[in-house]
């Protein structure tokens, strides 16, 4: 279904103030200065950014608590029942200084939030928890968040966790309602995934946070903080560890079998605006691939260009080896491929970012979306699609839409496609300086058109 509800507004709609707040992706940390958040708000005066660092390995229910406490403030809690299921401690850091002003963040004052990968799906648990009211601290509802902005984000899961060495699980019991202890095979020992959880508990183990801040403090890891962290450490090396292998952390909650569990339980709430870019990197030799980048590439960023293409070469890799592990018969990849059984040939030929097949990027498969459709007379590869190969389309398309004082549709997932990009290509890793400033600009004119748009009944 395309959005004819896209219009002409009678009059200027009243806009609430701009507050983003950014959420990374997996392994997403502050030292990447992952959103060049200097040259948004030099960009954009008029708006508040607010870049939120939480655990970056980290499940998506304890990012979402992390993130509600760095902008109201107080200290994290986990929740009784889910922090005594899984083995950590309730209650983590302490915020004394949040993000948004005290008293500021309301139904009456919402924020937008915008995640990148990983954190696109965190947004949607952040908000399902505010719609629930799960701070006891405070009476939230759903209108504490205007607008949901996902870049790249796996809302159905992927399959390339499994060649990181995830075990699909068809009927994984993974809540602390359950009378069920968790499961803590869910990872396959001296599997990449193993190795990576590993290192992440090694560096937790030896206190390295001058490395970088893993926010895991909750699992009392570390050495000189808990007697219990030598065992943790031999549970871990023995491929048990209640962090590594269990459903409690962010490479779990990216495979399909998980993201159907949270998608049946995310709501879609029709006073929200949903918008949603999915990546898809082009089908081309990848040494025609790294000649494109660099010719569109500015001169000092030619450096960055090999990176990104070394990364796309793991990413390839890895997308051919989830197939040869991905489980066949599984629902969630039949579905992906409208066949009972996985076919590898059929999964390699799916459209992707170089790392995220771009039919999960698009919107949770349950959830109402439409095509996002430009005004007339946006010129944008002749198509009224909205499709975005570079930054100065999406210069334009921003300004068009200004210039007409267009209203979006809440409710549905409005959904648009980025050619030409990979899984980094908006963040953390930019091919162009400007590109992450134009591509805010068309968010925040999309964003503002939204805010005076209908809602979905």
């Amino acid at each position: 279904m395309s959005v004819d509800g896209m219009h002409n507004a009678g009059q200027d709609a009243e806009l609430l103030p701009r507050r983003i707040v950014l959420i990374p992706g997996f392994g997403g940390v502050e030292r990447l200065d992952y959103w060049k958040i200097d040259s948004l708000r030099a960009a954009f005066p008029d708006a508040s950014f607010c870049p939120c660092f939480p655990g970056p390995f980290s499940s998506h229910h304890d990012r979402a608590r992390e993130i509600f406490y760095m902008l109201r403030g107080g200290r994290v809690d986990y929740g009784e029942k889910h922090a005594a299921y899984f083995g950590h401690e309730r209650f983590g850091r302490t915020y004394d200084q949040p993000l948004l002003p005290r008293g500021s963040w309301g139904d009456d004052s919402p924020v937008v939030l915008v995640g990148h990968s990983m954190g696109g799906v965190t947004a949607r648990v952040l908000h399902q928890m505010l719609a629930d009211g799960g701070f006891c601290e405070v009476r939230t509802n759903a209108r504490w968040v205007s607008a949901i902005v996902t870049i790249s984000s796996p809302h159905d899961g992927d399959p390339i966790v499994y060649a990181l060495g995830a075990r699909a699980v068809k009927e994984l019991v993974a809540d602390c309602a359950s009378c069920q202890p968790p499961r803590l095979d869910l990872v396959r020992v001296l599997s990449i995934g193993w190795a990576i959880g590993l290192l992440i508990h090694l560096l937790a183990f030896f206190n390295l946070a001058h490395i970088t801040d893993l926010g895991i403090d909750h699992w009392r890891l570390s050495r000189s903080r808990n007697e219990r962290a030598w065992p943790r450490l031999v549970a871990a090396l023995a491929n048990s560890s209640p962090f590594i292998s269990s459903a409690d952390n962010l490479a779990h909650d990216a495979t399909p079998e998980a993201m159907v569990s949270w998608n049946a339980r995310l709501q879609t709430f029709p006073s929200t605006l949903y918008l949603s870019f999915a990546a898809e990197k082009p089908c081309a030799p990848p040494f025609a691939q790294l000649a494109a980048m660099v010719r569109c590439a500015e001169p000092l960023a030619a450096l960055a260009c090999v990176a990104r293409f070394m990364m796309g070469l793991v990413g390839d890799m890895f997308a051919l080896l989830a197939t040869l592990v991905a489980p066949c018969g599984s629902g969630t990849l039949g579905h992906a491929l409208e066949t009972p059984r996985c076919r590898p040939c059929a999964l390699r030929r799916l459209p992707s970012d170089g790392m995220l097949r771009c039919a999960s990027q698009e919107r949770p498969s349950n959830a109402p979306a439409s095509e996002l459709r430009l005004p007339r007379g946006a010129k944008l590869r002749g198509s009224a699609v909205a499709r975005f190969a570079s930054g100065a389309e999406m210069h334009a398309a921003a300004r068009r839409i200004r210039a007409t004082k267009l209203v979006l549709p809440r409710g549905e997932w409005l959904v648009s496609k980025l050619d030409n990009c990979d899984h980094f290509g908006i963040c953390p890793f930019p091919l162009a300086a400007e590109l992450p400033v134009q591509f805010f600009g068309l968010v925040l004119a999309l964003v503002d058109a939204g805010l005076g748009g209908p809602t979905t009944p």
